[in-house]
This record gives structure tokens, C-alpha cells and sequence, in this order.
């Protein structure tokens, strides 16, 4: 009996949770990705799987990626002949990047982000035309890149917190570009037409930042030039 209480718990630890639900264009299939629920893993790193399944098929789910790396926040391009996920299967744990798998048979998925970042890419959303993505990422920590393997250097509190940034990468060219602005970036959409880019942000990475001072909500041209609060 106590045997099978522990398989039976050891099961529960076990179970993959479903996340990020996302509908297709044509609705008719979905997509998602599963993970081990509050973070937990089996190895030294997180992983996750990205699966699809068609809405009119029971059991028809099927992996889209190995499950050997974190392979997560999937969404489909405006086509839906394409989907894009974060992972950080170019060096696990370590460096994020976001990558574009095309479903066509045979195909294999590729970054359209720098695989070297080191900063979690927090959101993304493509372009209504498919030509871009939005992305919201850290600068590269180059303190910490500084200091080698010796002992962490004391730093103040709130010192190194990094502003995470508005960027929006063409994928024909990979070409990224960073938004110049001195504000903490939360969220991110497109507007219909995929002139403008929405997006909130606050004065700080602080946590407490959007209960002390408020969150704004702004426009910037796709651009990334002129600012509208």
C-alpha cells in the first residue's frame, strides 16, 4: 500500500500542466505548451513542450518540440503557418531567444532573436501583417558578464535591476531595435492596422513600482519613434 501511495504521489509530481493556450486563425487547431506546475524540475533545468491539437479531434495532440529545453509562451503568426515560442534551447538556462517554427513538413525551427542574450525575452506579439515582432527584453547584464567566476561583487539595493525594454525584430532581416525609453516596459500589443505599438510601463523595475507611482499606458509609432501617453 505504501508503495502505491508514493507511485501515485510521485505521479502527481509527474504531471505536465497544460499553459498558453492559443486558438489558431482558422480555429481549428490549438496550440499549447506543457511544464511541471510551480517551476519544479526533474534536472538542473526547467523544460517545457510545445504541442498542437485540432479542435475537432479527440487525442489528436502532438509535439512540436522535443521537450529537452524550456520551449514556451507559443503564438501563432497572423497566417497560421507559422509559430513562435520562447526557449532557451541555445545554451539551457542561460540564453533566451525567440525562435519561429514553420509547420510545413520537415521544417525546423529557427531564432529571429540573438541566441547570445542572456536577458528572458518577459512577451512578444506579432505584427498583424506577420513582417515583425514586438518583443519586451532586459539589456544585457554586462556587470555580471564582468565579473568572471569570482566572488559577486556587494551591490546596493535596486543597483543592478534592468529596465526591460520595448524591441521589435523584422523577421525577413532579423534586424532588432530597442525603443529609447527611460521606463520599465510591462505589456505590449499592435494596433490593428500595424502602425502603432500599445504598451504599459512604470518608472522602475521595482515590484512595488505600479502600487507606489502607477502604471502608464502608451502609443509609439511602429517605429519606434513618436510617444504617446
Amino acid at each position: 500500500m505504501a508503495q502505491a501511495h508514493e507511485h501515485f504521489i510521485q505521479s502527481l509530481c509527474d504531471l505536465q500542466v497544460p499553459k498558453t493556450l492559443q486558438l489558431s486563425p482558422d480555429r481549428s487547431s490549438v496550440l499549447y505548451s506543457t511544464e511541471l506546475s510551480w517551476g519544479h524540475r526533474k534536472g538542473k533545468h526547467s523544460v517545457s513542450t510545445i504541442w498542437l491539437a485540432s479542435t475537432g479531434h479527440a487525442d489528436s495532440s502532438r509535439q512540436l518540440t522535443q521537450g529537452l529545453f524550456r520551449d514556451y509562451a507559443p503564438a501563432w503568426s497572423p497566417d497560421g503557418n507559422a509559430v513562435a515560442f520562447v526557449s532557451d534551447r541555445a545554451d539551457a538556462g542561460s540564453k533566451w531567444a525567440i525562435y519561429l517554427l514553420p509547420l510545413q513538413e520537415g521544417c525546423e525551427a529557427y531564432p529571429i532573436t540573438p541566441e547570445t542574450s542572456t536577458s528572458p525575452i518577459e512577451a512578444f506579439a506579432f505584427s498583424p501583417d506577420g513582417s515583425r515582432i514586438a518583443f519586451l527584453s532586459a539589456d544585457e547584464d554586462t556587470q555580471s558578464a564582468s565579473a568572471g567566476d569570482g566572488p559577486p561583487d556587494v551591490r546596493p539595493w535596486g543597483e543592478s535591476w534592468r529596465f526591460t525594454r520595448l524591441r521589435v525584430v523584422d523577421l525577413r532581416t532579423k534586424q532588432v531595435r530597442s525603443a529609447k525609453l527611460d521606463r520599465h516596459v510591462k505589456s505590449v500589443c499592435w494596433s490593428p492596422d500595424g502602425t502603432r505599438i500599445g504598451f504599459s510601463s512604470c518608472l522602475s523595475p521595482d515590484i512595488e513600482e505600479p502600487h507606489i507611482t502607477g502604471t502608464t499606458v502608451s502609443a509609439i509609432d511602429a517605429d519606434l519613434s513618436s510617444v504617446e501617453n
